[in-house]
């Protein structure tokens, strides 16, 4: 994420560049063209004998005539149009990942489809992102595509969304799918979907000069005809100056066309980095290199490739997981075969066919509706899931957990059933102890489950919460915030409840927006971060001495003094909620210092419990961060 921070601080730099050259070279033009018409006697500039002068020092003299004046009103206009294009465009894109999914012809998958093709995503996108510890983004299939491609789009994990096209849910078996999905995921991760819609909003903002130019010159090509054809009582003299404008318009389009060449230039090269990044995260999340390295073999040998037709694929090619369009200059991916030899080395050079759909009908046979247990990732993910509490007397009142060598109902068949809509209501009320219809028997059906299992259920019934309408959100919402006030003492698990789906669903609907940074440096942040971190080591399961050192050691990691921190502060749910939300709202560089100091801390003493690898993970995702390493111990 620090990296993609690096490419968007390089590519406001770039846009600021491109913005200046357009700027001078559209006033030099403007200058000119004022000089050598009528329109500059019009405008009062009289023209000064230059013809002795050098050719830079005429120029000189003639914007001095001109008045430097007029040059900061065209200087004004240029970068208002440019700035108003790039501001609209993201204000559209920064709706959600559902946005740009819809615009490629995107149809949301049900999370509780019965179609096998589309089983096998949705089941592949929960596990990464149950593994990843965050919100399950809905899952699209672009089904007018027969290309093998996908994107995850969004501006933050909050509202994130992965898309396949309908080529590579048809065409790719269930660990080529996989490595496609944890492609998109390290996307997500990452930080590149923002970066990603930066760049779309740049290229529109440079993209509108030339399109002003394509306007003038349409208008004053269409007002001349009219004339020339006696459609106006005007005097066919004015046929010049519609003429003039043709000149203008055409000169502003090839300016806008030189700003948009350089533009497409500096987005392949910025995606194109990315591209190789994204693969080996891929693998280092689902150790397993075969199953991106057989998709990129079939991309290769299939007909169709990985080529987009909706005729938004070159303005958004660069969201995709393989090149959308055929372009040497502008190509937004590197070529199959370099990503193929990279993730591969022993690679014979030859592509591969499909044979999803024989192994589709293997992978279900056994159960149509469940996780396919052959997938390396999904055994991984059964093992974290199992991790059981020790129920220390040391773990915060409200994480006491029952420790059971077997659950009464298997996590994996309860994922099945929180596809819905009502189930996904009701295991929100049953985490935190509401009974009522809603609930169903879901308070039966969790109890067994240890923390860890309970939090990755309530992150798989997002996606059906989205489902709702806005209103039928908004009252559940409404509802569920009644539940957890009405003993006016609001808990910890009562707070982790609503933030895990508040943040994306409250994004997904529209009732809230990207948090705007608020804190620039570290001292206007060190009173919250003191109270978060007091609190987190205190509901760790640590003697004094121990959460004093931890204490210290989040301090040096995160950069932040901490010194003087007293344990004996009697730190309430509700102080530590609060400053959570206050650390949300610190300048991008800050953040990762703050879980680095968690994680530091969780690790003082080698011990890491339940609740400190569920905190750092569910604040990582508050904080819009990637999932930090953090194994919990077999003792916590």
């Amino acid at each position: 994420q620090e990296e993609a921070r690096k490419q968007s601080q390089r590519l406001i730099l770039l846009f600021c560049l491109a913005v200046f050259v357009l700027v001078v070279l559209t006033n030099a033009l403007f200058v000119v063209f004022v000089w050598f018409s009528d329109i500059g006697n019009l405008a009062g500039t009289q023209r000064i004998n230059v013809s002795s002068l050098p050719w830079y020092q005429a120029l000189l003299a003639i914007i001095d005539n001109f008045g430097w004046d007029k040059i900061a009103i065209v200087s004004a206009i240029i970068v208002s149009v440019i700035a108003v294009a790039t501001w609209s465009k993201w204000s559209d894109l920064s709706k959600g990942g559902h946005v740009v999914a819809e615009l490629l012809g995107g149809k949301r998958v049900s999370p509780d489809t019965k179609e096998l093709h589309e089983r096998r995503l949705i089941n592949v996108v929960e596990e990464m992102a149950l593994a990843a510890s965050m919100a399950v983004p809905p899952a699209y299939v672009l089904t007018n595509e027969q290309g093998i491609n996908a994107f995850a789009a969004g501006v933050s994990s909050d509202d994130a969304v992965v898309a396949v096209s309908q080529g590579a849910l048809m065409q790719l078996n269930r660990d080529q799918l996989q490595g496609v999905v944890a492609h998109e995921f390290s996307h997500i991760l990452n930080g590149d979907m923002r970066l990603n819609v930066r760049v779309v909003a740049t290229l529109h903002g440079l993209t509108m000069i030339n399109e002003t130019g394509r306007i003038l010159m349409e208008a004053g090509s269409r007002r001349s005809y009219r004339r020339s054809y006696g459609f106006s009582n005007s005097s066919r003299k004015n046929n010049g100056g519609q003429f003039v404008i043709f000149i203008a318009g055409l000169a502003l389009w090839l300016l806008g066309t030189v700003g948009q060449f350089f533009g497409e230039v500096i987005k392949a090269a910025l995606s194109r980095q990315r591209e190789y990044l994204a693969d080996a995260s891929a693998v280092q999340f689902t150790r397993n290199p075969t199953g991106i390295g057989e998709a990129l073999q079939i991309i290769g040998g299939y007909g169709k490739h990985s080529k987009i037709d909706n005729p938004r694929a070159h303005e958004l090619g660069h969201f995709f997981f393989s090149a959308a369009f055929n372009s040497r200059l502008f190509a937004t991916h590197p070529s199959v075969d370099e990503r193929i030899e990279r993730l591969l080395p022993n690679w014979n050079g030859q592509y591969a066919e499909s044979t999803a759909e024989a192994e589709l009908r293997s992978e279900f046979g056994d159960a149509v509706m469940g996780f396919s247990g052959g997938s390396l990732h999904a055994e991984d993910l059964s093992k974290a899931v199992q991790s059981e509490s020790s129920g220390s007397s040391d773990i915060s009142f409200e994480f006491q957990e029952q420790a059971a060598a077997e659950p009464a109902f298997n996590l994996k068949s309860l994922l099945e059933r929180v596809h819905t809509s009502y189930d996904a209501k009701g295991v929100y009320y049953a985490f935190i102890g509401h009974e009522s219809v809603a609930t169903n028997d879901w308070s039966e059906r969790i109890a067994p489950l240890s923390l860890s299992q309970k939090l990755d259920l309530l992150r798989a019934a997002i996606p059906s919460l989205k489902t709702l309408s806005k209103e039928e959100y908004s009252a559940f919402r409404s509802s569920y915030l009644q539940v957890i006030s009405a003993d006016k003492k609001r808990s910890l698990s009562e707070w982790l409840g609503f933030e895990l789906f508040r943040n994306p669903c409250d994004r997904f609907f529209g009732l809230a927006k990207p948090v705007k940074p608020k804190y620039k440096n570290i001292e206007s942040i060190a009173g919250f971060y003191r109270i978060a971190v007091t609190k987190f080591v205190q509901m760790g399961t640590r003697t004094t001495r121990d959460q004093l050192a931890a204490i210290e050691a989040a301090g040096k990691a995160s950069g932040i003094d901490l010194a003087g921190t007293k344990l004996a502060l009697n730190i309430s749910t509700k102080e530590f909620t609060t400053a959570c939300s206050e650390l949300k709202k610190a300048y991008p560089l800050l953040t990762p210092r703050l879980i680095k100091g968690l994680l530091a801390a969780a690790e003082v003493d080698g011990k890491v419990c339940e609740i400190e690898q569920k905190l750092v993970s569910i604040l990582a995702a508050i904080w819009d961060l990637p999932l930090p390493t953090l194994e919990m111990s077999e003792a916590a």
